[in-house]
């Protein structure tokens, strides 16, 4: 079983376009509640359970893979990453040091988090959540068992619990539900209540075990093939791996599929260095990407996960092993947690400390285009803004999403949309210093009939002093082609109540999604490892240009002949009519895939600042 999930695991990493292998950790889930729990009975049962020694083999099973895929992380950071890619390494191995790494990635996750890809410790969630479960289960078994209460009952409220938690979570917050341990506990605990069947009860559970097994085996298909992160997960998705799972451990070594199909030599080996297996293959998938700044290509995510297999291997044979089995228990946990504990310190002192900086300086890498990249200093700027009028906008908009260029008078401009919105609001302010820019950014479409917009809609429509209004967003992710009425229908009447209440309506227009990352144009050297074209800040603008037109059709359909509105073309700032570029004369211009940083929305809002026709007295 362990082996069938790693190879989910790693197929859905190294080929994440695949639709199998999305519920690999949901299967380790149920495998370790099952034998951590088969333990801690066992023990009970011969009153020879104890704390001290359950930590021990813990931290003596976790540990040395653990330490040395993060130190090895460290290492090769140093020489490899750019200070920004160091800084957020460093924060991920502190916080996978001390196993809270599921919660730092579900306060980083949002509208403007980093690609996941990028981070070589994003897999350490999974290994946050199940230590967390082993903090708190331990004690309630033993509190269970010595009390003589009933263990199934017990389980089962906090099971169902958890259950319910995450159904709910799902629907409120994904993010949350995926990353939180109160949503995955029941995972681990329905690998628990098969362990104690298993042991009081076998009568109960393996009643028919060639069944059972098919059963199970049909869920966990159904789960590789149907489950993706197109659906919104764990929520109700999860009882196919979680059940399939349980079917097929309660079914016993007695049944035929598990007998012959899942014992098989080849899987045995692979469930045997699974663990450092699960640890070396996202770590060598991330840094690929990050190297690259691009989509890996087949080959290349082949090479990875073959060099995963091998690293595995040798971690497992040279050195989880000899620390697992070995004489020396106490002082090789002692001497485990002292080297977790000094690796924890070195990664916050590198988050502290920028990622430091000096490193830089290495022949090896240097900046071939100025200009920033991530979100931190693009998010810098717009807190020299004011939070926008009137305050109750400010409760509805995103971090950073309501604000005014001016404190002392009413807004002359509204700038209303998404992210598309946002990043030209800045470099608009700054263009035009004299003059008041309203900025109201959400993650939504930019209409009257959006509870995100609604309000603020309705504020601009009244206020008599905005005379111009901005729509932006990121139109080709916004329009559904399955909604291409509803949108019509709804943009339009916006437009219609906007210049109705005599606002000038301007529309900007799609700007290029390049599908390399800007650290690909920023810096040039990368170890001159040939993993793709240095510098590259460039592609060809053909596909650009055939989207841009069919969804600028689209937009001016929607607002048929009306002469209050215009269009705003800033992607020719950008292409030519063969390529479309990221940089130009040494400076960059983008901070993500298809974000515009300090320097391009400086450069875009001064264009569209003199297609506005704006009379600022200090322009």
């Amino acid at each position: 079983m362990r082996g069938i999930a790693i190879l989910g695991v790693l197929w859905y990493h190294a080929y994440p376009g695949a639709l199998i292998g999305f519920i690999g950790v949901d299967i380790f889930f149920v495998i370790s509640g099952f034998l951590i729990s088969s333990i801690i009975f066992s023990n009970l049962e011969k009153n020879t359970f104890s704390f001290s020694e359950f930590y021990i083999r813990r931290i003596r099973r976790i540990l040395p893979a653990l330490i040395t895929v993060m130190l090895a992380s460290l290492i090769f950071g140093w020489f490899a990453l750019t200070a920004e890619e160091y800084q957020s390494l460093g924060q991920h191995i502190a916080g996978g040091a001390v196993f809270v790494s599921n919660f730092l990635l579900w306060s980083e996750s949002g509208y403007f988090d980093d690609a996941a890809a990028t981070k070589p410790m994003l897999h350490l969630w999974s290994l946050a959540i199940e230590e967390q479960f082993y903090i708190f289960w331990p004690l309630l078994m033993i509190i269970v068992w010595r009390n003589h209460k009933n263990f199934l009952k017990a389980v089962a409220i906090i099971g169902i619990l958890s259950f319910a938690f995450s159904i709910y979570q799902v629907a409120h917050d994904p993010s949350g539900s995926f990353y939180s341990p109160f949503s995955r506990f029941w995972e681990l605990m329905a690998g628990s209540v098969i362990a104690y069947m298993a042991l009081h009860k076998p009568e109960f559970i393996r009643c028919f075990p060639n069944l059972q097994s098919t059963v199970g085996f049909l869920l966990l298909l159904a789960g590789f093939i149907f489950i993706d992160r197109g659906q919104t997960f764990p929520g109700w998705w999860v009882l196919l791996p979680v059940l399939g799972t349980s079917l097929i451990i309660s079914a016993g070594h007695t049944a035929w599929i598990n007998r012959y199909l899942l014992s098989n030599r080849f899987l045995l080996w692979v469930g045997l260095i699974s663990y450092p297996l699960y640890l070396w293959h996202w770590v060598l998938l991330s840094f690929l990407k990050i190297l690259k700044s691009d989509i890996l290509t087949v080959k290349l995510s082949a090479l990875a996960v073959a060099i995963s297999f091998i690293l595995a291997w040798l971690t497992y044979k040279l050195i989880e092993h000899p620390c697992r089995f070995g004489k020396h228990k106490l002082s090789t946990s002692v001497i485990l947690l002292s080297f977790l504990a000094a690796l924890g310190i070195a990664g916050h002192t590198i988050y502290q400390h920028q990622g430091l900086q000096s490193r830089q300086s290495a022949p090896s890498l240097h900046e071939a285009n100025h200009g920033d990249i991530g979100h931190a200093a693009f998010f810098r700027q717009l807190q020299t803004y004011y939070p926008c009028l009137p305050a109750e906008l400010q409760k509805t908009a995103m971090k950073h999403g309501c604000l005014q260029s001016r404190k002392d008078t009413g807004p002359d401009i509204a700038i209303i949309g998404d992210s598309h919105a946002q990043h030209v609001y800045l470099g608009l302010a700054k263009s035009l210093p004299a003059t008041n820019i309203l900025l109201f950014m959400q993650d939504g479409f930019p209409e009257l009939d959006s509870k995100h917009f609604h309000d603020v809609m309705q504020t601009v429509i009244h206020t008599e002093s905005i005379t111009k209004v901005v729509l932006a967003a990121y139109w080709k992710f916004r329009i559904r082609p399955t909604q291409l009425e509803q949108f019509k229908q709804s943009f339009g009447e916006t437009v219609k109540a906007l210049t109705a209440a005599n606002k000038a309506v301007y529309i900007i227009e799609d700007l290029p999604h390049f599908s390399f990352r800007p650290a690909k144009c920023k810096y040039a050297g990368r170890l001159g490892l040939g993993l793709g074209p240095v510098n590259k800040c460039s592609e060809s603008s053909a596909y650009f240009y055939r989207e841009k037109k069919k969804f600028t059709q689209l937009l001016k359909k929607a607002v048929g002949d009306n002469r209050m509105v215009k269009f705003i073309d800033i992607s020719r700032l950008f292409c030519d009519t063969e390529q479309c570029h990221m940089a130009k004369n040494g400076e960059l211009f983008y901070r993500d895939t298809n974000h515009l940083n300090i320097n391009g929305s400086i450069y875009a809002g001064k264009a569209i600042s003199r297609l506005l026709d704006i009379n600022d007295a200090k322009r």
